[in-house]
C-alpha cells in the first residue's frame, strides 16, 4: 500500500490547485445584504398584511380593491426575496466549496471534502445541524497560523449565534413561495368570503417570524 506525504503549503503561492475565494466572498456578501433589503420589504408587506387581516377577524368588511393592491404588493416582494434567498444561498455554497479547495491545496489535514460539505446542506433534517459543523471546521481549518493543530482552534460565539438562528429558521418552516405562486391571496376573501382568514393570519405571522430570523 502506498502512502502519500502530507504537504503543507505555507502560503498561497506554494500551493498547487489553491484560487482566491475573495472574489466569491465578495459576491456572496453582496447577495446576502440585497436579501436582508428584501426582507425589510417583506416584513413591511407582511405587517400591513396582517393589519387587513385583523379588521377580517374583527367583522370589517375590506374592499376588493384595497385587497388586490396588497397582494400586489406581497407577491411582487416575495418574488423579490425568493430570488435573492436562492441567489444569496448559491453563493454561499460555492464560497464553501472554493475555502474547502483551498485548505486541501494549502494541504491541511483531516478535513471534509468540498463536494460532501456543500451537499450536507441539501439532506433534510441533516440541513438543520451539520452546517453548523461544516462552517466551524472550515473557520479553524483556515484560521491563519493554526497549522496541523486547527482543531484545537477556539469556535468563536458569532458562529454559534448564527447556527442557533439558523436552526430556528428551518424549524419554522415558512416561506414566500405560497405567496408568489398565488395559493394566499388576501383578494380571495374579498370575493368568496373570509373562510380563509384564520389561515392566512396564521401563516403572514409565521412567515413574518421567519424573515426576521
Amino acid at each position: 500500500m502506498k502512502y502519500r506525504r502530507l504537504r503543507i503549503a505555507w502560503s498561497a503561492d506554494d500551493a498547487d490547485g489553491y484560487r482566491s475565494a475573495s472574489g466569491i466572498a465578495t459576491c456572496a456578501s453582496v447577495l446576502f445584504i440585497a436579501l436582508i433589503a428584501a426582507d425589510v420589504l417583506v416584513l413591511f408587506t407582511l405587517i400591513r398584511q396582517i393589519q387587513v387581516l385583523e379588521l377580517w377577524r374583527s367583522g370589517i368588511s375590506v374592499s376588493a380593491g384595497q385587497a388586490t393592491a396588497s397582494d400586489a404588493h406581497q407577491i411582487s416582494f416575495a418574488a423579490i426575496d425568493a430570488i435573492f434567498g436562492i441567489a444569496s444561498t448559491i453563493g454561499l455554497l460555492v464560497w464553501i466549496y472554493r475555502a474547502y479547495r483551498n485548505c486541501h491545496a494549502l494541504g491541511v489535514p483531516d478535513v471534509n471534502s468540498p463536494g460532501l460539505s456543500v451537499a450536507w446542506f441539501f439532506i433534510p433534517a441533516a440541513n438543520l445541524f451539520v452546517p453548523y459543523f461544516v462552517l466551524r471546521e472550515l473557520w479553524k481549518a483556515s484560521t491563519p497560523g493554526a497549522g496541523a493543530d486547527w482543531q484545537n482552534v477556539r469556535t468563536p460565539w458569532l458562529l454559534v449565534w448564527w447556527w442557533i438562528t439558523w436552526f430556528a429558521r428551518g424549524v419554522v418552516q415558512y416561506s414566500p413561495w405560497a405567496i408568489v405562486c398565488g395559493e394566499l391571496q388576501l383578494s380571495q376573501n374579498a370575493i368568496s368570503g373570509p373562510y380563509l382568514v384564520g389561515y392566512q393570519w396564521e401563516f403572514a405571522w409565521g412567515l413574518l417570524l421567519a424573515e426576521v430570523l
